[in-house]
């Protein structure tokens, strides 16, 4: 570390400045770099930001040069005597250095008008920003800039294309593929909601494509880093997307994000199979490296499309940019981020750089870059933006020269004293260069025609869409053929080639459409996320029961809805219903009253729990003085976290979860805080298993428990238990917050192991769902290593996970490696058809004579039926069974739904594929 007074730093610029003496600037915040070490290090170029950066370097030299693009031909600039330029500010994708880079731009947001020249609204003639960081969406940052109307244009997909044109060409392009029906998938962000649910109503308005389905993908930015989680979340979505979804079938992407749509091609790639058999349109250009991760046989077994510009290149940019690779230098300053960009490409570097990062690097032997027709269109999709922002800003300003300075060359008085009022509002806002209105009306501000000229002068090459196919070889790799042009009187074929392969729905499923959306959320009644006829059968009941049930999964944020099913919510509700039907059935159970049901799906989250229920207590629509109570099927923290919101108005909440653990001091079950649950406590289960240890003969375990309020409970209890039964708790071990590292976990499972050599192999597991897959993870390393055997550790699940069997989903091994192997004493926790292949194997050990009759011991829970089928392998088996059994006729009830009949139940399609389509292992 040196000392303080030998730190010497030698920083790069962070901005560059286009034309030094021009009069009038656009400023810009771009990420030409990646974030780098320390607060607000810079990394190596990146694509989008030093293109973009060129793009616009060489916009503002087509108004300078007045080469014909948005002006008569001829000589000069675009306003006689006036020249442009650019002061470009890099925010190494450093969101707090951008929002600093604003502020450098325009003084007054940064302390407001007081230390400002009040009447100098235009920060010496510098005309508007073109931002690229996405600060102007900060709440403050985006108020400061709207209350001094600083004129700002957002460097995205929305400059080019609005929500409302991209979802017409999107609608057009499923007509001209012949799609009929189609599944959409679209990240969680205001451009992808505002194209999905215009989509949605036009594809409603025009009776032709049926939108089967729609799925949220979570928006990942440029700074978000793929890991596991990520794309465990993104292989679900498909999973669920992808179920019951016949050959040929559609699905499109709708993303702003290029990371979005990356991890969507990641999961592809993951599942081939499936991938090849369903047609995909993205709704912008997906990125080249992980396109090409999928494998040309990937490619070319499916059709897969996006919306890009047309045509593929702007020429006139792309001779520009063929003359920098070979013309730039270090000494024109304005070079110096192509000219990073280009070594960090090559590898090399050019004379004339200076800077430690290049001393090791040899000198590049050629001034050619290598890139493809993709990096073309690429390139094409990032200047197009750039470009529209630019002359936009320029158009207005040429505007504002016309209005206040009659034809007189440079900037007239009348012009430098505008304020950004009147260009905003008189100038700037009624321009639209190149996207225009979606139905391409050429109609100015008040419904006056634009002059042919006006017209004209918003043509510009790329500006088009088309429809793209992307192909494969194995020599070339990915490569495009665009097929559809989408110009003003509608689409075009252009490739005479092309052939569609229509998609078509399956049977009955267009009946089912998903219905247009007029705002951001549906009305009260449908955020309660339950079917429309399940809510009006409760209006017509005498007496309505609200049942809060985690039909779905968490997703990435508290406010998310996961895309996932969860299997035993939708049984419970199936339950539900078929009690309400039964007390129905006999008309004098309630003295002729009927109950209607009104299931609330809390997407296993609170805070949703307790907005959906906020939404119904306050429904116009429902009258709430006909409901008795609410029943809760969800967690015990989705439970206590409604209840807050019911006791004030004295509704109670009847809860099937045990609540114990999570009472506070000032809150006990019963009528005073009605609240009240039905399943036994904690202090129950542990009674039935130290009877099971008895009848065994375990007396001597180890405990494993967490910091959580039903763990606490539950060791408490089993601490108190085992002392009045005489079993020894030899070890207790506590397991850290699940944010700490497996190795944590490792450390804790070493000494697991370490205490079965003192007689202690029995583990009793007081933890949550997933701190058991923690353990059983960690319990998988030492097997593999053989560290222990299989079956030297015995496990005894009494957490808060109950019997959710899924919890061994994906860790089979682990569970399995205790049975299989080694004669001794295990508890089997598992679905019956995986005991099924259990017992097969062990019949066939013993036909080998690799096993006798009696060589295992099996402890089970509520599963009789596979040692049933197996009588000889199941000697000595001990099958625990919860004291209400089965209901016969619900089971009877259970087993003859199906998707066509079942109607009431909404979610009961998900339900379905999910249990008979998903692959067990890959959930």
């Amino acid at each position: 570390m040196p000392a303080f007074s030998q730190e010497t730093c030698h920083l790069p610029p962070q901005h560059m400045r286009v034309e030094r003496d021009a009069e009038v600037v656009i400023g810009a915040v771009l990420p030409v770099h990646q974030p780098g070490e320390g607060v607000f290090g810079c990394g190596n170029p990146t694509h989008d930001g030093v293109q973009v950066f060129e793009a616009m370097r060489w916009a503002v030299d087509v108004l300078n040069r007045k080469s014909g693009l948005i002006s008569d031909a001829g000589g000069g600039s675009l306003i006689p005597g006036v020249k442009m330029g650019l002061k470009v500010y890099d925010s190494c994708g450093h969101s707090a250095l951008a929002v600093e880079h604003l502020t450098t731009l325009f003084p007054i947001l940064r302390s407001g008008p007081g230390s400002c020249d009040y009447m100098v609204k235009n920060s010496s003639l510098t005309i508007g920003v073109v931002d690229m960081s996405e600060s102007s969406h900060q709440p403050d940052v985006s108020e400061s800039m709207r209350d001094y109307l600083i004129p700002s244009i957002e460097l995205s997909l929305t400059t080019l294309i609005p929500p409302e044109r991209m979802a017409q060409v999107l609608h057009t392009a499923t007509k001209d593929l012949h799609w009929s029906s189609v599944t959409v998938l679209h990240e969680d962000e205001e451009y992808s909601i505002s194209v999905t649910k215009q989509l949605t109503q036009a594809a409603a308005a025009g009776g032709v494509t049926c939108i089967s389905a729609l799925h949220t993908l979570p928006k990942m930015d440029s700074s978000s880093k793929t890991n596991r989680r990520d794309l465990r979340y993104y292989r679900k979505i498909f999973r669920a997307a992808t179920a019951g979804l016949a050959e040929g079938s559609a699905v499109i992407v709708v993303t702003k994000e290029g990371e979005t749509a990356t991890r969507i091609l990641q999961v592809m790639a993951e599942f081939p199979e499936v991938t090849k058999k369903i047609q995909w349109l993205f709704s912008w250009i997906p990125s080249p490296s992980p396109l090409s991760a999928l494998g040309s046989e990937v490619i070319r077994g499916t059709r897969l499309y996006s919306i890009a510009p047309y045509p593929d290149r702007v020429r006139q940019f792309e001779e520009y940019w063929s003359d920098l690779v070979h013309t730039a230098a270090f000494s024109n300053e304005e070079d110096r981020w192509f000219l990073e960009y280009f070594m960090a490409e090559k590898g090399c570097k050019v004379p004339g750089v200076v800077g430690p990062r290049y001393n090791a690097l040899p000198f590049c032997q050629d001034r050619m870059l290598d890139e493809s027709p993709m990096d073309t269109l690429l390139r094409t999709s990032r200047a197009v933006p750039a470009l529209t922002s630019i002359f936009t800003l320029a158009t207005a300003f040429h505007k504002a020269w016309e209005s206040k300075c009659d034809g007189r060359p440079g900037i007239c008085p009348e012009l430098r004293a505008m304020v950004r009022k009147e260009f905003v509002a008189q100038f700037l806002e009624p321009v639209e260069f190149l996207v225009g209105r979606a139905n391409n009306e050429e109609e100015g501000i008040n419904g006056a025609r634009r002059s042919p000229r006006q017209v004209e002068d918003r043509k510009l090459e790329g500006s088009k869409l088309s429809l793209t196919q992307y192909l494969a070889d194995e020599n070339s790799g990915v490569y495009f053929k665009q097929v559809i042009v989408y110009e003003t009187l509608g689409s075009r074929i252009i490739d005479d080639e092309f052939v569609t392969v229509p998609s078509s729905c399956l049977s009955a499923s267009c009946r089912k459409c998903v219905r247009p959306r007029q705002s951001r959320l549906e009305d009260r009644l449908q955020d309660l996320d339950s079917a429309e006829s399940l809510a009006l059968d409760a209006r017509q009941a005498d007496i309505i029961i609200p049942l809060l049930v985690p039909i779905h999964e968490a997703g990435l944020s508290p406010l998310e809805c996961g895309p996932v099913i969860n299997p035993e919510a939708v049984q419970s509700l199936e339950a539900a219903l078929w009690t309400v039907d039964k007390i129905n059935e006999d008309r004098a159970s309630l003295g002729g009253a009927t109950i209607g049901l009104v299931p609330i799906d809390t997407c296993s989250s609170s805070l949703l729990a307790t907005q959906k229920l906020a939404t119904y207590v306050t429904n116009s629509h429902l009258d709430m003085a006909s409901g008795l109570a609410i029943v809760s099927a969800a967690s015990a923290e989705e439970t206590l976290a409604a209840s807050t919101v019911l006791r004030p108005i004295n509704i109670s909440v009847v809860s099937s979860s045990d609540l114990t653990p999570y009472l506070g001091s000032d809150t006990k079950l019963g009528l005073e805080h009605h609240l009240f649950q039905i399943a036994a406590p904690i202090e129950s289960r542990i009674l039935a298993a130290m009877d099971v240890f008895d009848s065994i003969g375990w007396r001597f375990v180890t405990v494993i428990h967490e910091d959580t309020p039903a763990s606490t409970l539950g060791l408490q209890a089993f601490l108190s238990a085992a002392k009045q039964r005489g079993v020894c708790v030899g070890h207790q071990f506590e397991l850290q917050n699940l944010d700490s590292s497996s190795s944590q976990v490792d450390r804790m499972m070493q000494r697991v192991v370490e205490a079965r050599s003192q007689g202690s192999s029995v583990v009793v597991l007081l933890t949550s769902e997933d701190s058991t897959k923690r353990v059983l993870t960690s319990l998988g390393k030492f097997l593999e290593a053989s560290a222990i055997e299989p079956g030297d550790v015995v496990l005894v699940g009494l957490g808060e996970w109950g019997e959710k069997l899924d919890i061994f989903r994906g860790l089979e091994k682990e569970t399995l490696g205790s049975i299989v192997f080694k004669q001794e004493t295990v508890i089997l926790l598992l679905p019956p058809n995986y005991i099924n292949h259990l017992l097969s194997a062990v019949k066939r050990l013993q036909h080998l004579g690799r096993s006798r009759v009696g060589d295992f011991v099996w402890l089970a829970y509520d599963t009789l039926e596979p040692f049933q089928m197996f009588p000889d392998q199941s000697y000595s088996a001990l099958v625990l069974r919860s004291q209400a059994g089965e209901i016969p006729a619900f089971k009877d009830y259970f087993t003859r739904l199906d998707i066509k009949s079942n109607r009431r139940n909404p979610w009961f399609r998900e339900y379905w594929e999910h249990v008979s389509i998903t692959p067990f292992l890959h959930m």
